[in-house]
């Protein structure tokens, strides 16, 4: 649903299917990520406790976080790690609540 929600937006704004047909070699890798990763929650939530599986979900910030900073080279402000301080926090009290 996503990759027909997307390809939708993209032909709205003009993209043409030659060119949205070249970028499957990058869109398929991140489109089986993205499945996987759900897939591994749903897992999760059925084999462990709830707290910990929304633990386990919740870091997934801190996560999106540090791949910004190393690898994309986004600039880091002052609200990144805090963001990351909160959302650690945040886990935590999930898990020991």
């Amino acid at each position: 649903m996503n990759a027909a929600a997307f390809a939708a937006l993209q032909r709205r704004s003009g993209a043409s299917v030659t060119v949205m047909a070249a970028q499957w070699p990058r869109a398929l890798p991140a489109g089986m990520a993205a499945m996987l990763s759900y897939l591994l929650i749903l897992w999760v939530f059925q084999h462990a406790p709830i707290a910990l599986g929304a633990a386990l979900r919740d870091t997934s910030a801190v996560f999106a976080a540090v791949i910004a900073v190393t690898i994309l080279k986004e600039p880091l402000d002052r609200r990144v790690p805090l963001a990351v301080l909160l959302a650690t926090a945040g886990s935590m009290l999930i898990r020991l609540g």
